[in-house]
């Protein structure tokens, strides 16, 4: 894994999330990945988890966007800030994630373990 791999890894990880398509995560991962949402989760089993995970998008978010930075690159691993916003559905709440990845690759620049940690700020939509 080098920086553009990573940065292209990123690009597809966004795309899939912006574009809601819970097919497109899985390529991302190996077969056998460890998920980590948050550190004090336990952590998802598996590419077909991960699937069953993001399937639900297309029901709780809207009107996504994604972007992020490259902080750190190793020949197995990386480390991103990335930044979210969406509206939550049905509430329309606003919601805004900041959040820090750190990632670990096979060979085939695919992820085999992933954890994340990040916060939110949700606001009421006013209607205005």
């Amino acid at each position: 894994m080098n920086e553009a791999e990573f940065d292209q890894w990123l690009k597809r990880y966004g795309e899939a999330w912006e574009t809601r398509d819970a097919d497109k995560f899985v390529p991302l991962f190996t077969d056998d990945v460890l998920y980590y949402e948050t550190p004090f989760d336990e952590p998802m089993h598996g590419s077909d988890a991960i699937g069953a995970y993001w399937s639900v998008l297309p029901t709780t978010q809207d009107h996504i966007h994604f972007h992020f930075r490259v902080l750190a690159v190793l020949p197995d691993q990386a480390v991103a800030q990335w930044w979210a916003s969406f509206i939550r559905l049905p509430t329309k709440m606003h919601v805004k994630i900041d959040g820090i990845m750190i990632c670990e690759f096979d060979e085939n620049n695919r992820c085999r373990l992933f954890r994340e940690w990040w916060h939110r700020h949700e606001i009421a939509d006013t209607g205005a």
